[in-house]
């Protein structure tokens, strides 16, 4: 992995976000095209995306390194909670936002800034170990993220199983299935599935970016609680995940990966789960551009240290 090729790549994705940032500010794209753009990524563009991470020669591992890499992350949801709650008890922040700050710590944005970082770090292949990490990831946002946003709230919703279960889970077990018996593709459909699963970074970039454009940026940097938080959440927790994981796996494209996926930003489904269930709206919002815009210089300061590793 060439550093130059980290920085080119990450100055690509950049001028991504800054072409949503741009497009929302000029008013061509507003809320309602944001929002249809997010379900076609997470419902079709993305799916296949992960389908076709699977399908021709991507050099992928042994069906024993995609069951290395679906124990980890279960392992890391099951651990960063309780390594979490002493974080941000030392902080000290409001209590009334502890929960949310929590989240911050847990849930990162693997699908929309996650998937394309991957993609242009390892290649197409990585995808795969990507969407297995996110199989856990999706389980316990919708469990444990939930509990989390609406626990200080009077809602009464109830978390519903049938959330877990939709287009992304399903072509995780699509390509599970692919991979592990070998199966054959045909290439008008192969071909199909990479081209739609193409769109899924640029698309997702500027959706970002748009998304960005509605906070102010002043405000932004007023709350100081979110500087340690995401020097923690996007720099320590994965050199951690690094140092933890290299002895043991041989596989650095899994190593890489689960870096990587760890040091994202926070999850833009935060404004969302906080807008339904009655948590701090505003803060979340803050807490996604601010470790987004933070990721763009951690980033290649990880692919630094996973090359030197």
């Amino acid at each position: 992995m060439e550093i130059n090729n980290v920085m080119n790549q990450m100055t690509v994705l950049f001028l991504l976000l800054l072409t949503g940032y741009t497009a929302a500010k000029l008013k061509i794209i507003d809320d309602t095209a944001s929002q249809r753009f997010s379900k076609l990524v997470i419902h079709l563009t993305a799916p296949a995306m992960i389908i076709s991470s699977v399908t021709g020669n991507n050099n992928l591992g042994s069906v024993r390194d995609m069951l290395y890499v679906l124990f980890l992350s279960f392992g890391f949801f099951i651990i960063i909670p309780f390594l979490a709650l002493p974080v941000v008890k030392l902080l000290r922040v409001p209590q009334e936002d502890k929960n949310l700050y929590l989240f911050m710590l847990i849930f990162h944005n693997n699908v929309f800034m996650g998937f394309p970082v991957v993609r242009a770090l390892f290649g197409e292949g990585a995808i795969f170990y990507a969407s297995i990490f996110n199989f856990p990831n999706t389980l316990f946002l919708y469990t444990l993220g939930i509990y989390l946003v609406k626990r200080q709230t009077d809602s009464k919703d109830v978390f519903e199983i049938r959330k877990m279960f939709n287009s992304g889970t399903y072509a995780i077990l699509i390509a599970m299935l692919i991979f592990i018996f070998k199966i054959e593709i045909p290439l008008f459909l192969s071909e199909t599935i990479a081209l739609v699963g193409s769109i899924t970074t640029p698309l997702s970039l500027i959706v970002i970016g748009a998304s960005l454009s509605a906070i102010p940026l002043r405000a932004v940097f007023q709350e100081k609680h979110l500087y340690p938080i995401t020097f923690i959440s996007l720099f320590i927790i994965p050199v951690i995940i690094l140092f933890s994981l290299k002895f043991f796996i041989y596989n650095e494209i899994i190593v890489g990966v689960l870096v990587v996926l760890a040091a994202m930003p926070v999850a833009s489904i935060a404004v969302m789960f906080c807008n339904e269930y009655g948590g701090n709206t505003p803060l979340a919002a803050k807490s996604i551009l601010f470790t987004t815009l933070f990721s763009l210089i951690n980033i290649p300061v990880l692919a630094l240290f996973l090359h030197i590793f």
